[in-house]
């Protein structure tokens, strides 16, 4: 036996492994000293090994001393079960340390795959497996030694990456502002920002808030309204309830402002949040009450469709002989605050809810219509596209709404739609009435009485001398009697 080096190898022996360390004096202290292997790469594992401490050189028999000592205790071999290096994507995981083994990697909007992970270990022979975790939203690094213990006495390591989510929501901010004398805001669109870390906390954001008055000549600008570290608990069904508390603090805006935050988001992702903010003018606290919802507020009426299609233009009364039976939809009226000035003239949105149109079933949304008459009587004319649920798209100005009620309870407003991208040209007249337009055929003239279904074909006529009783079944028909013509529906 004698100290080899890679070439001193003769016959059928291979070098697997090498060490040389010279024990300086320790002045008769103990110390911890870890002495390290040196591998030949690709030879292969040791099956025996043998190890000689000495209290000299044990190569040089000549220079051993009388009177050297050497004393060892609780020699063992370090199985390594760590890394010494942690890419994801190619770039260094940040302040990285082979003892340190949790690290926050910020917002991202998706996690990194395993494949893209790349984890050395100090041991050649260490087992590494990732594994991402989409519901922790977090990616773990497990370091699994040959089986026995490393310096600190553990047989495996993992390395935690914890990545935060963000969740942008679009929807409507509504409010009252006591400094304006408790003025009031609807439906003004925004956003709001969740940045979830998946321990039980969040930050909630509330981007570019700010609100104009005196008719938009001053405005108030507050930069993002930031919430950190608001608690997160989640129900059975998967309603996450979040509050949270912005004590005081001097906002970018130069404003001081404190917040107090509840509001919940349910698995759908609908939200519903109460913002509740003081603002210190030095003078006098102004009180900002907010909420944030993914719906619009404001009228909702439940009523009746009819459908009317046609070649450049129909006539008013059209809707009268459909081309779609009615159809029960919901109305939705709300007035929306100008983006920049929620206390000047307000424009609308209506929306039908559920239309069935061409085989497709969706919500007909007519947004920014601009104020040309007082309500409840509309008269609009919207700034922005409207998409049907077949996918059409009417740009304005081809679009007008008109109607409204005279009583605050019977509703009747015509959605004039002209198509120029389906040659040739066609108007669609949705129209829609709280009252389904419903007539008997009573006190008729002499003369002939003919009834239609929902398709336009004739079902039955009959002659009239005063009054008739026809009978068919339940449905939707048009009934035309001389010059008149009337809406039936037969339950």
């Amino acid at each position: 036996m004698g100290r080899l080096d890679a070439g001193d190898v003769s016959g059928d022996g291979k070098l697997v492994a090498r060490c040389n360390y010279e024990i300086t004096s320790t002045d008769g202290d103990w110390q911890d000293i870890v002495i390290p292997l040196i591998y030949v790469e690709g030879v292969g594992e040791p099956t025996k090994m043998n190890v000689i401490i000495s209290a000299a050189d044990y190569w040089t028999r000549s220079s051993i001393q009388a009177g050297t000592t050497l004393s060892a205790d609780d020699v063992d071999f370090v199985y390594y079960s760590t890394l010494t290096s942690l890419e994801v994507g190619g770039v260094a995981v940040p302040d990285f340390a082979a003892d340190k083994y949790a690290y926050n990697m910020g917002i991202v909007t998706a996690l990194p795959t395993a494949e893209s992970i790349s984890a050395v270990a100090k041991s050649p022979r260490a087992d590494v497996q990732v594994t991402v975790d989409e519901a922790a939203w977090q990616v773990r690094i497990v370091v699994t030694n040959q089986g026995g213990k490393d310096l600190d006495g553990e047989t495996s390591h993992t390395y935690t990456l914890q990545y935060a989510s963000s969740e942008e929501y679009a929807g409507y901010l509504h409010g009252r502002i006591d400094y304006l004398g408790n003025a009031t805001f609807q439906n003004f669109n925004a956003t709001m920002r969740i940045v979830d870390y998946k321990d039980g906390t969040c930050d909630f954001v509330l981007p570019n808030f700010s609100y104009s008055y005196y008719g938009g000549d001053t405005t108030e600008n507050f930069g993002d309204i930031v919430v950190q570290g608001a608690t997160v608990t989640t129900d059975a069904a998967g309603v996450r309830t979040i509050e949270g508390v912005l004590p005081e603090t001097l906002l970018d805006s130069d404003k001081e402002v404190s917040v107090k935050l509840n509001g919940t988001i349910d698995a759908e992702g609908n939200v519903n949040f109460n913002v509740e903010m003081i603002w210190d003018l030095s003078w006098r606290k102004n009180h900002i009450d907010l909420t944030f919802t993914s719906d619009m507020v404001g009228e909702v009426l439940d009523g009746y469709l009819y459908i009317v299609e046609g070649e450049y233009e129909i006539d008013e009364d059209d809707y009268k002989n459909p081309v779609a039976e009615k159809m029960p939809v919901t109305l939705l009226s709300a007035s929306i605050s100008l983006p920049d000035d929620i206390l000047g003239r307000p424009n609308h949105t209506l929306r039908l809810n559920d239309v069935t149109y061409r085989n497709a079933t969706a919500d007909i949304t007519v947004a920014n219509m601009l104020e040309y008459s007082y309500y409840p009587q509309f008269n609009f004319y919207p700034e922005g596209p409207v998409t049907l649920p077949d996918g059409s798209v009417v740009y304005a100005p081809y679009c007008e709404v008109y109607g409204g009620t005279a009583d605050g309870v019977h509703y009747e407003i015509e959605f004039r739609m002209m198509l120029l991208t389906d040659p040739p040209t066609r108007e669609v007249l949705f129209c829609f009435t709280t009252d389904p337009v419903t007539a008997g055929i009573d006190n008729i003239s002499d003369g002939e009485v003919a009834v239609y279904g929902a398709d336009g074909r004739l079902v039955k006529s009959a002659a009239v001398d005063g009054h008739a009783e026809i009978s068919v079944a339940g449905g939707f028909y048009v009934v035309r009697a001389s010059e008149a013509v009337k809406k039936v529906i037969v339950k």
